[in-house]
């Protein structure tokens, strides 16, 4: 057990400690107004605190040296002026003692019918430590002192030599190989503009986290948001017992979350927020909690968190086995894939074919997962999926208020892939959305 698993279950850390152990945070800046709104997570990235930011722009850039500010104030111009859809941009951010702390921002341009920019919502990572890992393997390549594919612990730079090459007028190698990524990945299968006609007919999201897990923000407050954006209903779907580094809920602790749900219930009427979790799918494609208590449940989202390298058919087999089984209702973020954020990963490997088949069998829906960084499934996934008749929720897997916006980026691709308005459960009632969980 490592020692945040071993704080994380003694719960001597809050939620903004847990969401930086991953070093992400979410903003969400309201072109109108001015002012940008920072999740805990992100400001801690930028060593700030709630008291000491005020919501301004200008804050978050005094935190850079001045050549910095005037760099990354002009690739926000051009993208906001030149018609972007996203930009992204990697800055060191000096520190009182040491070496700076290197920062990744991703962002989602929406804009108007007009075409004008009206919000930008996004990603913000320190990826102090990728700069440092990537440069100690190149100088290890470069000196012979590896071993297999490890770099021996006293063979590791300091991150300060990946900033000397940025002050001598060079791209920092990993920056370079980062950002080539990045865009590739953008290119290739990144956010798509639209998304509004979808959007409208929305009348809830599935997935979403509270402070109860991994979320940084109060079950009240995430549901106070929900209603404020116009859904009639959302659900409260926190992680499951397996995921410890996420203070996933024991049997105990989701009864008790139920009881605090139907509380908030009688304030809220005529919003509602249903009873969910996202629940690990186990190795054998079981689910992690008790049958019992998922039955309890108004949904449930199935996801695979552990071992998302294994052979494409056990994959296989695990993902069908859990779409089959009638206690899940939503597939989520089926290829695990992160393609932003400053740490990438690959997808999964599964026959796809066989899978969205055992959702449309099986009245599973697939989710489109709208975060920035996974925009999962794929394009040509999705299509699959269209293809197979299957079912779909657009879901943000939010982790703070501000991140319940980026349903438009799921939206977006739902539109440019032909998903079936009438196939997403999103646009039912809550009623229906029920009924159809139990059927």
């Amino acid at each position: 057990m490592t020692d945040d698993d071993r704080l994380t279950r003694s719960g001597e850390i809050g939620p903004a400690e847990r969401l930086a152990m991953n070093r992400t945070g979410s903003f969400d800046w309201d072109l109108d107004t001015g002012t940008i709104d920072v999740d805990e997570s992100g400001l801690l990235v930028f060593g700030l605190t709630q008291d000491a930011y005020d919501g301004s722009p200008a804050t978050l850039v005094a935190r850079l040296a001045p050549e910095e500010r005037t760099r990354l104030k002009g690739i926000v111009r051009e993208a906001v002026k030149g018609g972007s859809v996203s930009y992204n941009a990697h800055f060191p951010i000096p520190q009182a003692e040491g070496a700076p702390h290197w920062t990744h921002v991703q962002a989602r341009i929406l804009r108007k019918p007009d075409g004008r920019a009206q919000r930008i919502v996004g990603v913000v990572r320190d990826t102090t430590a990728e700069v440092s890992h990537t440069a100690a393997c190149r100088r290890a390549r470069r000196t012979g002192a590896t071993e297999g594919t490890g770099v021996r612990e006293r063979d590791r730079p300091k991150t300060a030599a990946v900033v000397r090459e940025a002050l001598d007028g060079r791209v920092p190698e990993y920056l370079a190989v980062l950002e080539a990524e990045l865009e590739e990945s953008l290119r290739s299968d990144g956010p798509a503009s639209g998304g509004e006609a979808l959007r409208a007919a929305l009348r809830g999201d599935c997935h979403l986290h509270s402070d109860w897990s991994d979320g940084g923000a109060t079950i009240e407050d995430m549901g106070r948001t929900a209603a404020a954006l116009g859904h009639d209903w959302a659900v409260l779907t926190d992680h499951s017992p397996r995921l410890t580094v996420a203070r996933g809920l024991s049997a105990e602790r989701l009864r008790e979350q139920l009881d605090v749900v139907a509380r908030l219930n009688e304030e809220w009427a005529p919003f509602r927020m249903l009873t969910g979790i996202e629940c690990d799918i186990l190795d054998d494609g079981s689910l992690d909690q008790e049958p019992e208590l998922l039955d309890r449940l108004d949904l449930v989202v199935g996801s695979v968190h552990s071992k998302l390298r294994m052979d494409a058919k056990a994959m296989t087999r695990r993902l069908e086995r859990a779409v089959r089984n009638p206690l899940m209702d939503v597939l989520g973020h089926c290829t695990g894939r992160l393609v932003a954020g400053g740490r990438l990963r690959p997808e999964s490997e599964f026959d796809a074919e066989r899978v969205f088949a055992a959702c449309a069998e099986s009245d599973t829906a697939v989710e489109i997962n709208s975060r920035p960084e996974r925009l999962d499934p794929p394009r040509r996934l999705l299509r699959l999926a269209v293809a197979a008749g299957a079912y779909f929720a657009v879901d943000t897997d939010a982790h703070a208020p501000g991140q319940l916006e980026w349903q438009i980026l799921g939206c977006a691709r739902a539109e440019e892939c032909e998903v079936p308005e009438e196939r997403v459960i999103n646009t039912w009632s809550a009623d229906r959305l029920s009924r159809w969980t139990r059927s």
